[in-house]
């Protein structure tokens, strides 16, 4: 078991988070810039002097200030791999050296193996200054791991990384995360990229974590507006629910089909405002009849529709919610 019970304080807010993680998955922080998300990593990893509580991993302390002879164990001798957005690799060091910066031992099958898998092979008598972004994440990733830590930090690795590099690599990191079991703890403030890569998901914002689940669980059960609107969910609409008082239901543009199906989920009228490609997906925009609103739908590929055609759209099972307004 991961246990962090972490309290520290910044300028506009106090970071106290209280996790308790199962050994050997991959678990992300996911929420807006500034919200504590690398603040906690620091601390896990032995950076941030001034944080208060309580780490555990295993039976390894790896912080508590609260026993009688408070514990603060080094940086150096934590045990964990830390990758951050940049690569911080050596300059004047090899490929092959800077995997091996800090591993006692010589290569052995296992590191030879992690270099193909990372398909790192052909660069390792070459610098730094001549690597891609993509391969120098790689080799700050070999590096990491060449030390076969039990806990694997990962800050934002792959936000510097065009589209196609930053899918193979979190491919690349899954494969390897799933061989090798590293407890692995992932900050990122993209949702499509934990939702592929994390087996739960703690929502973060203003330092506090406000809902942890599976990328599922988080999705269709929001436990909050707030946790709503950090996964996407863009509008609220007020609505009347039978016997029930007066609530809103929280819109997210994936969950909002073309077509009535009232077996699945909430029935509005409306005309379409607009037509547009978001990721790859084509949506519309529709002006609706019952609400002064206009909310996004997601055609599937054999619709088409056109602008000021009148329509009906389907809102998927919706989160409801009890507010004294609109957010």
């Amino acid at each position: 078991m991961l246990q962090i019970d972490i309290e520290l304080q910044r300028s506009s807010f106090t970071i106290e988070v209280h996790l308790r993680l199962p050994l050997g998955g991959i678990y992300g922080l996911f929420g807006p810039s500034a919200a504590g998300k690398s603040s906690i990593l620091n601390a896990m990893a032995g950076f941030e002097t001034e944080a208060k509580g309580i780490i555990t991993l295993e039976d390894q302390i790896y912080m508590d200030t609260f026993s009688k002879t408070p514990n603060h164990l080094p940086p150096w001798e934590r045990q964990i791999g830390y990758v951050e957005q940049t690569a911080n690799l050596f300059p004047h060091l090899t490929v092959f050296q800077n995997i091996f910066f800090s591993v006692q031992s010589k290569p052995t099958k296992w590191h030879e193996e992690l270099i193909d898998r990372l398909s790192l092979r052909p660069y390792l008598l070459a610098r730094p200054a001549v690597l891609s972004g993509g391969l120098a994440q790689r080799v700050a990733l070999a590096r990491a791991l060449a030390r076969r830590p039990k806990l694997l930090l990962l800050d934002e690795p792959l936000s510097a990384l065009d589209f196609e590099a930053r899918s193979e690599l979190q491919d690349v990191i899954l494969t390897i995360q799933h061989e090798v079991k590293c407890t692995t703890l992932l900050v990122t403030h993209q949702l499509d990229e934990a939702q592929k890569m994390c087996d739960q998901i703690g929502i973060m914002d203003r330092g506090h974590v406000l809902q942890i689940g599976t990328p599922a669980e988080l999705m269709d059960h929001p436990s909050s507006p707030r946790v709503a609107q950090l996964l996407g969910y863009d509008q609220f609409l007020h609505i009347k629910n039978g016997n029930s008082p007066s609530n809103h239901i929280a819109v997210h543009p994936d969950h909002v089909v073309l077509g009535s199906f009232p077996s699945q989920g909430i029935c509005l009228d409306g005309h379409v405002l607009s037509l547009s490609l978001h990721g790859g997906k084509r949506r519309i925009v529709v002006s609706l009849i019952q609400h002064t609103a206009s909310i996004t739908a997601t055609l599937a590929p054999t619709q088409s529709v056109n602008v000021g055609q009148a329509v009906v759209i389907t809102v998927i099972h919706p989160p409801q919610f009890v507010l004294d307004r609109v957010q």
